[in-house]
């Protein structure tokens, strides 16, 4: 429909209403919304080969809840214990949905691989649009570099305890740590550039075997193990081994286990190009992914904590793997318990090449707009294969140099793992806030999924959460805090922001701009900006 005839139908209309079906209009045309970006110098177009039940399976295996609960379990244990980790997984799983739910109706409005990048810019003020466009693209591909990393780490981490629990004069080293994480991460990068055609059957199997394991670990665990926790100490106990005195921050802090454990939901939007009804399947593969890893977590949670002994005892495990000592409590077999927690974690590195293909693709479409340094390099998408082998290789070769952080200084390293959640929520939180306090007021275009009335209740409980979550992740986790115990997320996320302001001024303001005019005159559009202020505007 052209600018005239909607100018003409919406000039008597009052002024709410006109926006509403200004923007309508422009959501019910998803080509015009988001045209191809003005990078595509050797670019093609993605291959669509996923359905709502595959992105669901691709999601779910990308979070890997009950695997990422496992690994991280120590944390949540000692920052508040059983009442953390049982309450605080509920807590977490229920704002989570919510900001699933939230994303999910944006991006059955507007599909486009680049997910909350875009919607901020669609959802903001036209004076402000694309520098938040900017500010979010570099959120979540710095999110995904470290999500991946640290996916890929965990796995090495138990490759490493698995050697150090079955031959006892082995002297584990962290390089060793480091080299296994090197051929997780390679391996990561193997299946997306070979695997790709089988990521559906992948996904599908992983989904089924896990959810099945899940049942198998909790009967064997129920049935070896005479031991029984009090339902006293599973839902009220409360451990404080943190030097925090305020139960309110030990609590939020334990939260991180959970929290990393329910992240990564937005993959499903950064495939969207390759689905084949992106608006009624991706918000369906979202919301599905997150009911999916909260009921096999809850089972699963409960059962640790219903069989566990010694808690004291975890955290010296000469393995460093708090779960596998657990496990060896409960069954008293070395061998079964390698077996179960393999199968519990065997998710991580399938989790990684999954992490690692919504990796490459946030940073192709974000290259497609200018945002990135060397974009036209990035944005390419190779014609053969029909993959961001470009991205894909830069996001394996950072986490690989990431790795090496870790052979100097653990817990730098491991204050990626709290970064990862950190940039995530907050580039959740943003397009979360626009469509809560801007969005429902200028009015919504129509979509296959639309949250109604419950819109504002939900918008409200996803971005409460996002931001409480991701301030207090920037917390030291234990008192006094010293150089082996400190969290270093803060500063590097201070040190992205200074990456990505320098660039900002150095050139990247101008790319940005550039990208945005190129894009709109091969819309044929006469506005520069795409707000919905803009796009009122231009109609009105």
């Amino acid at each position: 429909m052209s600018d005239d005839v909607l100018m003409k139908r919406n000039s008597k209309a009052p002024k709410d209403l006109m926006a509403s079906r200004v923007v309508s209009a422009l959501g019910d045309n998803d080509e015009a919304a988001f045209p191809s970006a003005p990078l595509q110098e050797g670019a093609a177009k993605m291959k669509v080969q996923f359905n709502g039940w595959s992105m669901a399976a691709l999601c779910f295996v990308t979070m890997s809840t009950y695997s990422a609960w496992s690994a991280t379990i120590v944390t949540g244990m000692y920052s508040g214990g059983p009442v953390t980790l049982v309450w605080g997984f509920l807590i977490v799983f229920v704002c989570s949905l919510c900001s699933a739910s939230s994303l999910a109706e944006m991006v059955s409005i507007w599909p486009s691989a680049e997910g909350q990048i875009v919607w901020a810019e669609k959802l903001a003020p036209p004076q402000v649009a694309k520098g938040l466009r900017y500010y979010v693209g570099w959120l979540v591909s710095v999110g995904y570099i470290f999500m991946s990393a640290s996916s890929s780490f965990i796995f090495s981490t138990v490759i490493v305890a698995f050697a150090t629990f079955l031959n006892p004069s082995y002297l584990g080293s962290r390089w060793h740590t480091t080299l296994v994480c090197w051929g997780v991460i390679s391996f990561a990068l193997f299946t997306n550039v070979y695997g790709t055609r089988l990521f559906g059957l992948i996904n599908y199997t992983i989904s089924f075997i896990g959810a099945a394991i899940i049942v198998i670990v909790i009967i064997v665990m129920l049935s070896m193990n005479p031991h029984r926790n009090s339902a006293s100490f599973v839902f009220t106990e409360f451990i404080n081994a943190t030097g925090w005195e305020n139960k309110g921050i030990i609590f939020i802090l334990g939260m991180v286990t959970a929290a990393y454990s329910i992240i990564g939901y937005d993959s499903v939007a950064h495939m969207a190009e390759e689905m084949l009804d992106p608006t009624r399947d991706a918000p369906k593969a979202m919301i599905g992914a997150i009911l999916m890893s909260g009921a096999t977590a809850v089972g699963f949670i409960l059962t640790v904590l219903f069989t566990i002994n010694d808690i004291e005892s975890l955290a010296s495990t000469p393995t460093g793997l708090p779960f596998l000592a657990m496990m060896y409590q409960a069954t008293r077999n070395a061998a079964g318990s390698v077996v179960i927690t393999l199968a519990v974690t065997i998710c991580a590195p399938l989790a990684s090449g999954m992490i690692l293909a919504s990796s490459g693709r946030v940073l192709m479409s974000f290259a497609r707009e200018g945002g990135l340094p060397f974009s036209s390099f990035f944005a390419k998408v190779d014609r053969r294969k029909q993959l961001p082998l470009n991205a894909l290789f830069f996001s394996a070769i950072v986490q690989a140099l990431l790795a090496l952080i870790y052979i100097g200084n653990t817990a730098l390293f491991n204050s990626l793992l709290v970064l990862t959640v950190a940039a995530l929520n907050i580039s959740y939180a943003i397009p979360n806030g626009l469509m809560l306090f801007r969005a429902r007021r200028l009015g919504l275009p129509k979509a296959p999924f639309s949250l109604g009335r419950l819109g504002i209740p939900i918008n409200a409980v996803a971005l409460s959460y996002n931001i409480v979550i991701s301030f207090f992740l920037f917390f030291p986790n234990y008192l006094p805090v010293t150089a082996l115990n400190m969290n270093y997320a803060a500063a590097i996320f201070g040190l992205v922001h200074i990456i990505m302001g320098l660039y900002w001024f150095w050139g990247g303001k101008a790319s940005v701009e550039c990208s945005a005019r190129e894009r709109q005159q091969a819309e044929g559009s006469k506005s520069t900006s795409m707000s919905l202020d803009a796009e009122a505007g231009t109609s009105g």
